[in-house]
């Protein structure tokens, strides 16, 4: 390890033939549960009070292979892979309000709501490396590239977070108890763990496999967090009795 930035060779004429293939998955989902009750009310608009509980959780993978077959004799091939997989577990209490103006059939919703509480995040990190050596045959290894010995493994911990969130509706009432609405909502969550934040660019080479002692735990793990946001169109038909 020299402490200078490097490259590793994937593919080269006469010396190395290979791919790498670089994945991500990522899913965010939600749920909340309030009880409304009315501020203050007028001629065309009104304005309501919203508290209840909301959870929401962010899930994502980062894997990268490679593939990697030697040209040069005795030959041989790599598989190499790494893993990094994430997941956020955000549970709060949340308040907020609802402010509606009506004109005509029109009508437009002014959403804000705050959550406060817990986000419980998880690291898993997870490595190999099959060595195809034609004079030894195959061999399974603990740990490819970015993910080690050193920083492989299951990490957990809470922190404390906050989601505010924003929400604009248009709305048309096609009947007394019918609305058709279009909208946009914006949301950001402090305080999560992505799976790229989590890659330590420092690597002592004495450990990819095979290993060989000598040289500090590197890549380390140590959390990091950053803030994740998110904005989307909603539409639909609302029904009320």
């Amino acid at each position: 390890m020299t402490g200078a930035q490097t490259v590793e060779l994937v593919a080269g004429p006469n010396v190395l033939a290979g791919t790498i293939a670089v994945s991500d998955r990522s899913s965010f989902w939600g749920y909340e549960a309030n009880l409304r009750t009315n501020l203050c009310c007028q001629c065309r608009c009104f304005t309501d009070l919203i508290a209840g509980f909301r959870a929401l959780g962010l899930d994502e993978d980062l894997h990268i292979n490679e593939q990697l077959t030697v040209l040069r004799a005795p030959g041989g091939t790599f598989n190499v892979s790494d893993q990094f997989n994430v997941h956020n577990r955000f549970y709060g209490g949340q308040i907020g309000t609802i402010t509606q103006y009506q004109l005509g059939r029109w009508n437009f919703d002014f959403i804000t709501k705050l959550a406060i509480g817990n986000t419980r995040q998880t690291v898993d990190i997870a490595g190999s490396t099959i060595i195809n050596d034609p004079r030894t045959g195959v061999s399974q290894n603990v740990g490819g590239l970015l993910a080690q010995r050193s920083n492989i493994g299951h990490y957990s911990r809470n922190v404390f977070g906050f989601v505010p969130e924003v929400n604009l509706n248009v709305g048309y009432q096609l009947t007394d108890h019918c609305r058709l609405y279009l909208g946009y909502n914006f949301m950001y969550w402090t305080n999560v763990v992505r799976p790229g934040n989590q890659i330590d660019p420092v690597i002592n080479t004495a450990q990819l496999p095979p290993p060989q002692p000598g040289g500090p735990a590197r890549p380390a793990f140590t959390f990091r967090g950053s803030d994740f946001w998110a904005q989307g169109i909603n539409f639909g038909l609302e029904f009320r009795y």
